[in-house]
C-alpha cells in the first residue's frame, strides 16, 4: 500500500481566498524554555486543503460532525483538465475518455496548484461549468475535488456552483495538489475533516491510497 499526499501545507504564509484574514500558526511555548513545544492555530474552516458541506450554502444541511465518516472516503478517479488555459471552463466533454462506474469521488486535475501562495493562484483559474455542476450533482458520487481555490469564480458572490453540488449533499473537496500523480491509476480517496460541532467546512489531510 502507497500513499500519496494531496495536502498543501498549512501554514502562515499560504494562499487564502481573497477578503479572509492569514491563518495564525504560531509558537507559543517552546522546548528550551518550557521543556515543550506548543503551537497555537487561528484557523477558518475554508483554509488550506479543505472541504465544503452542504452547511457552507445552506440553513439546512450536513455538517462535518454529522455526516457519516464513511462519506469521507471512497474510490476515485482524476480527470485530467490540464489542457484548458486561464479563465476556461471545465465543460461536460471531460468526462467522455472516464469509465466513471462504481467512482466515488471525481478530481479535476488543471495543474493550478503549481501557482499556490503566488497571487495568480486566486485569478483566472479553471471552475466548472454550470452544466458539469448540474451533472454530477445528478450521479451517485460522494464528492468532487479541484487543485484550484474555489468552484466558483472569486466574484460570484452567489456561490451558484457551490449551490448545485452541495444541494444535492456532496462534498466539494479544494486547494488540493499532486493530481497529476493519480492519473491513469486506481486509487482511494480519503478526505477526512475535523470533527467541529455544526462545521460547514474543515482544513483536511487529503491522501490517495495505491494498492
Amino acid at each position: 500500500m502507497k500513499l500519496i499526499d494531496l495536502t498543501h501545507t498549512f501554514e502562515s504564509t499560504m494562499t487564502v481566498f481573497p477578503g479572509m484574514n492569514p491563518a495564525v500558526v504560531e509558537q507559543i511555548f517552546n522546548v528550551e524554555e518550557h521543556g515543550y513545544n506548543v503551537t497555537r492555530l487561528e484557523i477558518i474552516t475554508h483554509m488550506g486543503t479543505h472541504l465544503d458541506c452542504k452547511s457552507h450554502v445552506f440553513t439546512e444541511g450536513f455538517t462535518t460532525s454529522d455526516k457519516d465518516i464513511n462519506n469521507f472516503c471512497g474510490n476515485g478517479v482524476v480527470i485530467d483538465c490540464s489542457h484548458l488555459k486561464a479563465n476556461e471552463e471545465i465543460g461536460i466533454d471531460v468526462l467522455n475518455n472516464y469509465d466513471l462506474h462504481e467512482k466515488e469521488f471525481l478530481l479535476f486535475y488543471t495543474g493550478w496548484d503549481k501557482y499556490w501562495n503566488s497571487n495568480k493562484y486566486i485569478e483566472n483559474f479553471p471552475v466548472i461549468s454550470v452544466e458539469l455542476a448540474q451533472y454530477l450533482a445528478s450521479i451517485n458520487i460522494k464528492g468532487i475535488g479541484l487543485d484550484v481555490i474555489s468552484i466558483d469564480r472569486v466574484n460570484n458572490s452567489e456561490l451558484s456552483t457551490h449551490k448545485i453540488v452541495l444541494g444535492k449533499n456532496k462534498i466539494i473537496i479544494e486547494n488540493l495538489k499532486g493530481l497529476n500523480e493519480l492519473v491513469d491509476k486506481n486509487f482511494t480517496f480519503m478526505c477526512l475533516p475535523l470533527k467541529i460541532k455544526d462545521g460547514d467546512g474543515s482544513p483536511i489531510r487529503a491522501v490517495a491510497i495505491i494498492e
